[in-house]
């Protein structure tokens, strides 16, 4: 799975109807929810909580990126791993695991920024060639 989200326009949610009991909300609901649209955050309250109401293209946006995150912070953690690794044992081997784990994350990865732009590549970087009397200080 590649994680590759286009976004055209940054998150920018505006506050949408305020529903102060149930009551607003059940008569007419449709034309009242009708209210909320993209981009926009309803808002019922409930004694003494508050619910958010999203629309359907915002909440896929939002849980989408919650799930990017989620295997972002996976993948992240195996990079940790291996530097580990090389920081316990600086061997060619473990320098090319840690490699080999940096890469993995490149191909799944396709970073963007929310305004669009394109972000400098987190993965340009370069090990340089293994000698004996390398060490990597942790």
């Amino acid at each position: 799975m590649t994680i590759q989200r286009q976004i055209t326009a940054p998150l920018n949610f505006h506050v949408g109807p305020i529903f102060e009991k149930f009551e607003d909300i059940r008569v007419g609901a449709a034309q009242k929810l009708f209210e909320v649209r993209e981009g926009t955050v309803g808002i019922l309250k409930l004694r003494q909580k508050q619910y958010r109401i999203l629309a359907e293209e915002d909440y896929q946006l939002l849980y989408g990126m919650a799930k990017d995150a989620e295997l972002l912070s996976k993948e992240i953690s195996l990079v940790l791993q291996a530097a580990v690794v090389v920081g316990e044992s600086d061997t060619e081997a473990s320098r090319t695991m840690l490699k080999m784990a940096a890469l993995q994350v490149k191909e799944k990865i396709r970073l963007t920024t929310l305004d669009g732009s394109a972000p400098a590549d987190p993965f340009d970087f370069d090990l340089g060639d293994f000698d004996e009397d390398d060490s990597l200080d942790m």
